[in-house]
């Protein structure tokens, strides 16, 4: 695999780039040790810049790291990805549903205008930016859910089940997302409660389809 330094801005988004790639290739398995120390040599950059591409690996879900042990590739275990997906899928579905009563015409607007962007992130391939859009406009949606605990009790589970390394394990999917939240849109424009309940906790249950197949192929 190469690598060419000079298109990347600073060192941490070279190493950044470097490693998620050899991630998403298979050439660094999930589970497996990053030795921190070699990656520094492979590629002629000190400790500080690794660290730094390691912790963005982090946030997108893809690296575990560990306090004073290192860092290794995440591991998807199909069963708990199952059981988070589908507690989220009820909680998501009654956020959005509850969340209707509250979402004027302002609101549909900001939501359409979101999901305008993720479509132009999907083309170019951004995983990135659209799993960092995706997320807000989730957190959008559920702010304005009668039931505050909600927010919550989603984003606690959410920012353990690696939601955004979907997007960049499967781009496609990226598309699919887009068209699922127009049709959200649709129905919370519309004010129908179930539609949109529905249409949230299959948005999320395709989701955890990918990551369960993602997963399965790990530890196949």
């Amino acid at each position: 695999m190469t690598v060419t330094k000079n298109i990347y801005t600073t060192k941490s988004d070279y190493v950044h780039q470097f490693l998620k790639r050899k991630i998403l290739d298979g050439e660094l398995s999930m589970g497996e040790d990053i030795n921190i120390s070699k990656v520094s040599k492979e590629l002629n950059v000190s400790i500080i810049p690794v660290r730094e591409g390691l912790k963005r690996l982090e946030t997108e879900g893809l690296v575990e790291v560990i306090p004073h042990k290192g860092a290794r590739v995440k591991t998807f275990n199909s069963e708990k990805i199952r059981e988070i997906f589908d507690i989220r899928a009820v909680l998501e579905g009654l956020a959005a549903k509850t969340a209707i009563s509250n979402m004027d015409a302002d609101k549909i607007k900001q939501l359409k205008s979101m999901t305008d962007k993720m479509k132009a992130y999907a083309i170019e391939g951004n995983d990135k930016e659209f799993g960092q859009a995706n997320k807000d406009f989730h957190r959008y949606i559920y702010k304005n859910s009668v039931y505050p605990r909600l927010y919550d009790m989603i984003f606690n589970l959410w920012e353990g089940s690696w939601t955004q390394a979907v997007f960049a394990f499967s781009p496609e999917r990226m598309l699919a997302s887009v068209e699922e939240h127009y049709e959200i849109i649709k129905a919370m424009e519309e004010k129908d409660e179930e539609k949109t309940e529905h249409l949230v906790k299959l948005h999320k249950l395709n989701t955890a389809e990918l990551f369960v197949e993602v997963s399965k192929k790990e530890e196949g």
